[in-house]
């Protein structure tokens, strides 16, 4: 999370999406993926907005709407309910 808030702090405070990664060091400075800084300028704002426990709330809440998704579309594909609970709790 460090990282992606770090990356969020050079999104806001220049007001541009950098080309390249600011912090790769391993592999150059390889290109930005636009959804990773999609998400690090909303975790920056939300960061701003309410410190790391505005972004903990956030990302527990894309967990949880996640797991809910993938219990919804397998107790509607017609799987017994134990094959549901079983592959939810694997991906959970």
């Amino acid at each position: 999370m460090g990282r992606h808030l770090r990356t969020a702090e050079v999104i806001l405070e220049t007001g541009q999406i950098p080309r390249a990664d600011p912090l790769s060091f391993y592999q150059g400075r390889r290109a930005v993926d636009r959804f990773r800084v999609a998400f690090e300028a909303t975790v920056g704002e939300l960061y701003r907005l309410g410190g790391l426990g505005l972004v903990c709330a956030f990302c527990y809440s894309i967990f949880a709407a996640t797991v809910l998704g993938i219990y919804r579309t397998l107790l509607q594909s017609g799987l017994s309910l134990t094959a549901v609970l079983l592959t939810t709790g694997m991906a959970f």
